[in-house]
């Protein structure tokens, strides 16, 4: 019947409720906003009206929701001297443009209160899983900084992998990032011409790859394809 009213399918309880990261945020603002909008301090943070409130809240004070988006959400970096730059049209606001942050710091911020917790489970077929705890991950994204660094890898460098879904990309990648080179990967079950196209975008610096992959419970080596079609690449970067 198009004028029956949709039937509520479920509703949380209200521990539910409580551990929602919305509630949480809401519980924050006004802790810390004393000019926080008047309608949303009746309401406890979990409900409907509550979100209203908040979205209300959020649009008309858009710095002060921002900003404190960023406080709750514990991100580390340099927040920088402006939240929004004016602009006509949201969707092309820059937010924190003057800000200063390190993606892989944040990622790795876990090692200081949980370093032997599992960061990362790899797993392939017919082959032995693989566990890095937080400290183990960081210690090996270390490690891979000071060896891109010694390879003479710089800010705003490019590097690109050809490898596996492995945790050594990951690792790669976030060493990378926290250099501030540009990353780029290409997946080994690329064929030659996609390989070439994608790195002939890029030009990067450093290229690193790895001997093969694993499909099914066969291992595919494409050590020497690789440097063909690395070697392909150079020669169309040259002339």
């Amino acid at each position: 019947m198009s004028g029956a009213k949709p039937k509520c399918l479920y509703i949380p309880s209200q521990i539910q409720k409580e551990s929602t990261r919305l509630a949480k945020f809401i519980d924050f603002i006004k802790e810390r906003e004393l000019k926080y909008c008047k309608s949303c301090k009746d309401y406890d943070g979990r409900d409907e009206e509550a979100f209203k409130a908040l979205h209300h809240w959020s649009i008309n004070q858009p710095e002060k929701f921002w900003n404190a988006v960023w406080d709750f959400t514990g991100l580390i970096g340099d927040k920088g001297s402006c939240i929004i730059e004016k602009c006509e049209h949201v969707p092309w606001a820059r937010f924190f443009p003057d800000s200063r942050v390190s993606y892989t710091e944040n990622a790795l911020k876990s090692v200081s209160k949980n370093p032997n917790d599992l960061a990362i489970i790899a797993r392939t077929q017919g082959g032995e899983d693989s566990f890095f705890s937080w400290q183990e991950l960081y210690d090996e994204v270390s490690r891979w900084e000071q060896a891109l660094r010694a390879a003479g890898l710089r800010e705003n460098d490019h590097i690109g992998i050809y490898l596996p879904q492995i945790p050594e990309a990951i690792i790669i990648f976030l060493a990378a990032s926290n250099i501030g080179a540009v990353f780029a990967s290409a997946g080994m079950e690329m064929g030659g011409d996609d390989l070439i196209n994608r790195f002939s975008q890029v030009k990067p610096k450093i290229l690193i790859t790895g001997d093969g992959y694993i499909h099914g419970i066969k291992m595919r080596f494409l050590l020497l394809s690789a440097l063909l079609y690395f070697l392909l690449w150079a020669g169309r970067c040259l002339f």
